[in-house]
């Protein structure tokens, strides 16, 4: 984390105000205003940028843009008053906004009056480049490989970025137009099919003979029971696969040496050598539904991420069927598992030509095959999590039980006028960083499973969601989109605690009864404006605000809020929850910086305490010290 310089705050104002109405529309458009600027280089020499695309929004029915001219100039005329936003792109540079303190950053809103004539300079920095050589074990150059340099980390409100290029007759990569920051660097070479390559070594050989001769005679007797196996057993290798390797050299996400990079930097020698890795079988079994021609796999390894999501290509090559409860996965390299079994106990048999149902039929994509019977899904799930180290493993058991289910009802603060309820869409989404599907053939791959139906919503107000399988998930709401605008989903309240400000784990089965989820019509909001001590608009700098409850650092994004002051000073900020809230201003913020409970301790001691009540309006004034 890099420390932001902390702005101190000498003075404010703080008192309720009355709530604003048609002021805030704005006065009618005079479309007498103007905004002229240049677009230059963020570097020493500042030249101009010619041929880059400006464009402005805001305040306008829809967005104008204009090419710059050779001197970088450009000019947009007839502009009504109002706060507009500037920003400019061209191929081989990083977008820029107007009033950006670096790359990447928000910009600084424009506030024009009628008639003004505004002069304005954008500035853009050229994109980041890593490059390298891409070689296997022996130092061999890998024409073909695919390269990716993803994100080390992102915002909440954001997901980490990739971007791959492929390796040319040199096996030389380059990779251009990065915004500054931290990557990971990871290098896959081109392989058919699986991955996997069945040989093994005199070592390998020495070892599974030796293996097998220390097993007892009745394991391999005619029909065991598959559901007996023993504790996970340690094996040898079976395979050997050509995953990705990251940055020095690892197969390992997690074990990865990050590359940072300036705006602008091109760092050559970032090179990575292509090794084979041990790749594992993880071999279990399935229990506890009677049709296991409707038992679904779904695999997905620990801290996968956009970087690491081509580097994923596990075989499952023995699925539960009504005549066999095993499962077996190939070609699985190092790394942390988690396997989930799914099952539809209303889903009848159904056998494709051959006789034998597998995973994905009835569509393949996480439902399970559709119930002849009509009836509704009545899902039981089973997870396991399994560390991989290069040796089989086996004997994993996956003992279906049913999932959790969680109820309450939706209220309004004030009588809602033309909005039916029944259409209301409430609804729990996967938490988990690594909630995306992907599918191969009949192997699907990723947390297809967390994947749940909307609740079913009754005319008065009371719901239900079913199903839910075990994990950490997020509750939503939203009303119809035929509903009066300006509601917003305020709260959902538990036991005392709004279930917004976190993360919902469920867990076996567990279920969740008397959930009441508040819609509101009231906006609160928090304006004033930021100042130098001489009484001059400050504009380059954040406001932010956020919890003065510790606990609920990194854990309720909706509370944490940043906002750039406009080139007047003036900031708004919409629809805090009720509470207690610190407000600060910093002269420069990475928005990632927000979920890091470090950081926020760091900006406490200069911030300033606000109360804010539900749908309260607030002006907050603030004078910066220099």
């Amino acid at each position: 984390m890099t420390a932001s310089l902390i702005l101190a705050v000498l003075s404010a104002l703080i008192f309720s105000a009355p709530a604003r109405q048609a002021r805030d529309a704005a006065a009618a458009a005079s479309g007498t205003a103007t905004i002229a600027g240049q677009v230059v280089t963020d570097d020493t020499a500042a030249r101009p940028v010619r041929r880059a695309i400006v464009t402005i929004s805001g305040g306008l029915p829809s967005n104008r843009s204009a090419v710059t001219d050779e001197d970088g100039r450009f000019t947009f005329n007839n502009l009504p008053a109002g706060r507009f936003t500037v920003s400019a792109t061209k191929v081989a540079f990083l977008a820029a906004n107007y009033g950006a303190t670096r790359p990447g950053r928000a910009g600084t809103p424009l506030s024009l009056s009628a008639g003004q004539q505004a002069s304005i300079t954008i500035r853009m920095a050229r994109g980041a480049v890593v490059a390298g050589l891409v070689a296997d074990r022996d130092g061999r150059p890998v024409p073909g490989a695919q390269v990716t340099a993803g994100q080390a980390r992102a915002s909440a409100a954001s997901t980490p970025t990739a971007a791959t290029v492929t390796t040319d007759d040199r096996g030389r990569y380059r990779i251009f137009g990065l915004l500054p920051g931290e990557y990971v660097i990871a290098a896959k070479p081109t392989v058919s099919g699986t991955g996997a390559v069945g040989a093994r070594s005199a070592a390998d050989m020495d070892a599974l003979l030796a293996n097998l001769a220390r097993r007892p005679a009745s394991s391999n007797a005619p029909g065991q029971s598959a559901t007996s196996s023993p504790e996970p057993e340690a094996r040898v290798p079976s395979s050997v696969a050509f995953p990705a390797i990251y940055f020095p050299g690892t197969p390992l996400v997690a074990e990865a040496q990050p590359v940072n990079v300036a705006a602008g930097e091109e760092r050559d020698g970032i090179d990575v050598h292509l090794v084979p890795v041990a790749a594992a079988n993880l071999e279990g079994t399935v229990s506890g539904v009677q049709n296991l021609d409707a038992v679904q796999i779904s695999i997905i390894r620990e801290g996968q991420t956009s970087v690491s999501s081509f580097d994923f290509n596990p075989a499952l090559t023995t699925r539960p069927t009504a005549a066999d409860s095993r499962f077996k996965y190939a070609n699985v390299t190092p790394g942390h598992y988690t396997i989930m079994a799914r099952a539809d106990r209303n889903a009848a048999p159904t056998a494709p030509a051959g006789g034998r149902v597998g995973i994905g039929a009835g569509g393949g994509r996480g439902g399970a095959p559709p119930s002849s019977s009509g009836a509704a899904n009545d899902f039981v799930y089973a997870v396991a999590e399994v560390d991989v180290r290069g040796e089989d493993l086996a004997g994993i058991s996956l003992a279906l039980q049913p999932g959790s289910l969680m109820s309450g009802r939706v209220v309004f603060d004030e009588t809602p006028e033309g909005i039916d309820v029944t259409k209301a869409r409430i609804s729990v989404g996967s938490a988990a960083p690594g909630s995306f599907m992907m599918q191969s053939g009949n192997t699907i791959i990723g947390n297809s499973f967390n994947s749940v139906p909307p609740a079913s919503m009754s005319a008065d107000g009371t719901f239900t969601i079913v199903n839910i399988p075990p994990g950490a998930f997020l509750l939503r709401g939203s009303l119809p989109a035929d509903a009066p605008t300006g509601w917003w989903l305020r709260s959902a309240m538990l036991d005392g605690r709004d279930l917004l400000d976190g993360q919902l784990e469920f867990r076996g089965g567990i279920n969740v009864s008397g959930v009441v989820l508040t819609f509101s019509h009231k906006h609160s909001e928090i304006a004033g404006a930021l100042r130098t001590a001489a009484g001059r608009a400050a504009s380059d700098y954040f406001i932010v605000a956020f919890p003065s409850d510790a606990s609920l650092w990194g854990k309720a994004p909706r509370r944490v809020v940043n906002v750039r002051p406009a080139s007047d000073g003036t900031f708004t900020i919409r629809d805090l929850p009720a509470g207690n809230y610190q407000i600060a201003a910093l002269d420069d913020l990475d928005p990632a910086d927000l979920t890091n409970p470090h950081f926020l301790e760091q900006v406490m001691p200069a911030s300033i305490r606000l109360v804010l009540a539900d749908g309260e309006q607030k002006k907050q004034d603030l004078v910066i010290a220099r």
